[in-house]
């Protein structure tokens, strides 16, 4: 299972995931959130072999700075061919980021993604959560505008269905949108790798 953590300091959607694969993997949003002049979305899409150079395509909506936006590819093996999109939203002003579901299954991973409208401040994670980007915190980072995004996520999967789950940052407080999604597990639990970040 491949899964797309995408944040954007605009209010430029998806379109669509494309890929270099002669049989296209088939892409599908699990949950966006366009709020406080940012997008924020996580797509996910079933790959049953391994894949080695393979180039991911984003098609986004209307003019955009590049620099503005960022890109992580998350590879969970042992993952669910198919996700039910169990996600949670949330937008505020001048809060610390959090969103919370319950899981709908056992062995669940949760993660999320955040982008910062307000400005370029790294977040502060809590313990049990950890930076999707291995220590490469921010996914872009704009000084002339301002604004940054990351991604994160739980440190390991939660063993019980009907887990209430939050993902959050204690810091900073800012005008944001984050968006959260549970990654079902396959026939054990699911193991993540970073594979490509912009």
């Amino acid at each position: 299972m491949a899964v797309l953590l995408m944040n954007g300091a605009s209010t430029n959607n998806i379109t669509s995931v494309t890929d270099s694969l002669g049989s296209h993997l088939a892409y599908s949003k699990l949950v966006a959130l366009a709020a406080v002049q940012t997008d924020t979305e996580i797509w996910a899409a079933n790959c049953a072999s391994a894949q080695t150079n393979m180039t991911v395509t984003v098609n986004l909506s209307g003019v955009v700075n590049i620099n503005d936006c960022g890109l992580a590819i998350v590879v969970f093996t042992g993952a669910a061919t198919t996700q039910n999109g169990a996600t949670q939203s949330s937008s505020s002003s001048n809060a610390d980021p959090s969103a919370n579901l319950t899981t709908t299954a056992n062995n669940s991973w949760v993660i999320g993604a955040v982008t910062n409208w307000s400005n370029t401040t790294l977040p502060t994670i809590p313990g049990g959560q950890t930076d999707v980007f291995n220590s490469l915190t921010l996914a872009f980072q704009n000084s002339t505008t301002g604004t940054s995004g990351w991604a994160q996520a739980q440190t390991t999967t939660t063993a019980s269905s009907g887990s209430s789950v939050t993902i959050n940052d204690s810091a900073p407080t800012i005008q944001y949108s984050m968006v959260i999604a549970e990654i079902l597990a396959g026939s054990g639990s699911p193991t993540a790798t970073v594979a490509w970040l912009s």
